[in-house]
């Protein structure tokens, strides 16, 4: 016979444990870079959900602790990043974020990894991301420091109204993008990310994220690729950079790059291309289109405008590699980008959407420099 349980009831624990969710964002941190690419990451995720503007804002102000939803949020109310997008939440949205490297759109080749590993990227700057979208406040809370977190949760879904009515909450979002304490239904979505702090005690990560790390590095990187940010989206048009500080009663802008003309008809024609290949393997085809880019930089209103030759190839004719890209539900899609009319001192680029059924990086490790890492020099001037 067996020998009796130590355990009064005669269950014990058994079987592998999960680790803390502290611990697997620290370790998806590890193997995912800080620095620039947060932004891309959040625009990838605004063009994957049908956005066509992003803007972010540096809001260097502290706020009031006074009125609070959960006084655990008292130390989550100075310096922030908003990211905002005109989309807006859907059902599956509010239900897949904040899932470890779990992206909901995992069947849908023409999406890059909505809140898959690179929104993750966000927690090298802060540790409880914030969300409103519609009538909802989403919060993010690994650490579980939030008294209304359900146990076992790690995080809460508040009635944007109810969230409102505390005064600290309304004035540390009035003024943020057309946000107000009257605002029942936002239909936009606004990310709040609180930076962390030196006295923060994370079990995310030590890195302590401050607004000039923020101006010098995160918006930096992005206004430097300006140029090519746009070029390989398929519904972002616009992207700007604003900055609050406590001396100003509005947001300043700092920087905006948009594409110019009318190019929905030749990202729809890749789009149309894509789905049929999904659904019927069909053979290689490609898209040559013209593109210009203007950026500009306020208050001196510097106007600079690119323009590019770009030619999208989708689809192969390798019947290995489409049956390959079925089962995996990835899409053979390469984009190539070249400078023209006095623009030939911008190397060309390319980007590709990579299977990852059998590597160990992740997809968007392969993505192009417009959304991860990887980019490559076709040719250079000649």
């Amino acid at each position: 016979m067996a020998e009796d349980s130590d355990s009064d009831d005669g269950i014990d624990g058994f079987g592998p444990q999960s680790p803390p969710l502290t611990d697997q964002i620290a370790s998806v941190l590890r193997r995912y870079p800080d620095g620039g690419q947060i932004l891309k990451e959040l625009i990838q995720n605004a063009d994957d959900a049908g956005a066509q503007e992003v803007r972010f804002l540096l809001d260097q102000r502290s706020h009031s602790t006074e009125d609070l939803y959960d006084s655990g949020l008292s130390n989550y109310q100075g310096p922030a990043l908003y990211a905002w997008n005109d989309a807006v939440f859907k059902k599956e949205d509010w239900k897949f974020l904040g899932k470890i490297e779990q992206s909901g759109k995992k069947k849908e080749v023409l999406k890059v990894g909505r809140f898959g590993l690179g929104f993750l990227s966000v927690f090298h700057m802060t540790d409880l991301p914030m969300v409103i979208s519609r009538k909802y406040v989403g919060i993010t809370d690994p650490h579980r420091g939030l008294q209304v977190v359900p146990e076992g949760g790690a995080g809460i879904q508040i009635k944007l109204d109810e969230f409102m009515k505390h005064q600290s909450h309304a004035v540390c979002f009035s003024g943020v993008f057309e946000m107000s304490a009257q605002v029942v239904d936002y239909r936009a979505t606004l990310f709040r990310f609180p930076l962390r702090t030196d006295d923060a005690v994370s079990k995310i990560s030590k890195n302590c994220y401050t607004p000039d790390k923020v101006l010098g590095n995160l918006f930096a990187s992005l206004q430097e690729e300006a140029s090519i940010l746009l070029l390989f989206l398929r519904n972002v048009v616009k992207v700007s950079m604003y900055e609050w500080n406590e001396t100003t009663h509005s947001p300043d802008c700092l920087f905006r790059i948009e594409i110019n003309g009318n190019i929905r008809k030749n990202r729809e024609g890749c789009t149309n291309l894509a789905k049929c290949y999904n659904k019927t393997s069909s053979k290689t085809s490609i898209i040559i289109s013209s593109m210009s880019t203007t950026t500009c930089e306020p208050p001196a209103q510097s106007y600079k405008v690119h323009n590019w030759l770009v030619m999208n190839a989708i689809g192969s004719d390798c019947g290995e590699l489409r049956e390959r890209a079925q089962k995996t539900s990835v899409l053979p899609w390469v984009g190539i980008a070249a400078p023209t009319l006095g623009d030939l001192n911008i190397q060309a680029l390319q980007f590709e959407l990579h299977d990852i059924s059998s590597g160990s990086e992740s997809f968007e490790e392969l993505l192009s420099k417009l959304s991860g890492q990887t980019q490559k020099i076709v040719f250079e001037d000649s």
